[in-house]
């Protein structure tokens, strides 16, 4: 998921510089990986031989939250310095598999950055202000530790990528404890949501983004409506888009949370159905910042959707083949393994499951309106026959009738 050529990107970075401008606590990494050297000839600025160690060493900082970086590539692969500063900064435009990263970390600063030629190399500065501390940002890793061995976020892994997603969604609806406060930073990140238990929407949507992250889901942040807080301050409104099979939907539970309805009038939705369930409602309605911005010039809303790869209607949900609880194409011990799993979970305890609707059908594969093992045990008998079976297999609907 990237936007680095997108100009409907640099709305979304401008409405993210709009609600950060107080500094917070910074630490300095001391210690120098192998592959950097100080010059003394230039005010001791670092001077890194490759631009891979280059982006090694800047990430390292940046997470470090390093408010000032600044270094010499000395052996660049060419003076294209535009494409060496989108690869330098590319963590954090972009979902790479770490949860930490990508627009999770660059939610947590404001920044201005350039790279520029000159006659020891390339010079890359980054100047940042951060909303969190390193310390803060080590209890939020603490406590997703320990949130990923719950029931619900282990039932959450083996799921679709829309449970995944939906999982991470209701997470933060329900436990979202919403303030208005922007003058306060601190309240503006994932830390703030989940160790303090409140944040504003920037705080929300970034404890989101955190969530998709630890369940591989790619997702970025995404501003809407001016002043949607507040009349006497330049604020935005904040959701995400995650990225299922390419294409990008919006999520919004900030204002799911305001509706007080189903909880998901705003779940995965595309561009042209966003708003088809807020009842009306004009204050929940979306205002894209590239219209806000348009100075009375029509901007065609298909084409800035496109650009951002968004898509244009909602994503039609989840359906689970008979069998195959984890939606991968398979029917072997994995979703046996998932079964029980559900079924340990109905049987003690508060007796809650976690698999629903059409992932619930896929379960009791003989139909008998339980998850048991029962079904876990013919998933494994299916699975035995198919992986023995000479020529085409039948399906499982037909091998247990």
């Amino acid at each position: 998921m990237k936007f680095r050529k997108s100009a409907a990107a640099a709305l979304i970075a401008a409405a993210l510089t709009m609600t950060a401008a107080f500094p917070a606590g910074a630490a300095t990494v001391n210690e120098l990986p192998a592959a950097v050297t100080v010059s003394d000839s230039t005010e001791d600025i670092p001077h890194i031989k490759t631009e891979a160690e280059a982006e090694k060493y800047f990430i390292q900082q940046f997470k470090a939250h390093t408010e000032h970086i600044e270094f010499f590539i000395t052996e660049p692969e060419d003076n294209d310095y535009k494409r060496i500063n989108d690869r330098i900064f590319a963590p954090l435009d972009h979902y790479n598999g770490k949860a930490d990263e990508g627009f999770y970390l660059s939610m947590e600063a404001t920044r201005s950055s350039s790279a520029l030629p000159t006659k020891d190399g390339i010079r890359v500065i980054c100047d940042s202000t951060f909303i969190t501390t390193p310390e803060q940002e080590t209890q939020v890793t603490e406590e997703m530790e320990k949130l990923r061995s719950t029931d619900g976020f282990q039932a959450a892994c083996s799921a679709s990528i829309y449970d995944r997603i939906l999982w991470a969604y209701d997470y933060v609806s329900e436990n979202m404890v919403l303030t208005d406060d922007l003058s306060d930073q601190s309240h503006s990140s994932a830390y703030s949501a989940l160790i303090n238990g409140e944040a504003n929407e920037q705080g929300q949507i970034h404890l989101l983004i955190r969530l998709l992250g630890e369940l591989g889901v790619a997702c970025a942040p995404y501003a809407t409506n001016l002043n949607s807080l507040t009349n006497d301050s330049l604020d935005a409104h904040f959701m995400a888009m995650a990225e299922i099979d390419g294409k990008n939907y919006f999520l919004d539970p900030v204002w799911d949370k305001k509706l007080e309805d189903t909880g998901h009038n705003f779940f995965l939705k595309g561009y042209n159905d966003l708003d088809s369930e807020n009842g009306g409602r004009e204050d929940l309605t979306h205002i894209h910042l590239f219209q806000i911005f348009s100075f009375g010039e029509e901007v065609p809303l298909e084409e800035s959707m496109k650009e951002l790869g968004v898509a244009p209607s909602a994503y039609p949900g989840s359906e689970y083949p008979l069998g195959d609880v984890n939606a991968d194409g398979f029917i072997n011990s994995v979703d046996a393994s998932n079964v029980l799993a559900e079924y340990a979970r109905l049987s003690t305890g508060d007796r809650i499951g976690y698999f629903k609707d059409s992932r619930k059908k896929a379960a009791d594969v003989n139909k008998d309106g339980s998850t048991d093992a029962v079904d876990a045990s013919q998933i494994l008998s299916y699975y035995a026959y198919a992986a023995t079976a000479h020529g085409e297999s039948m399906s499982i609907e037909e091998y247990l009738s």
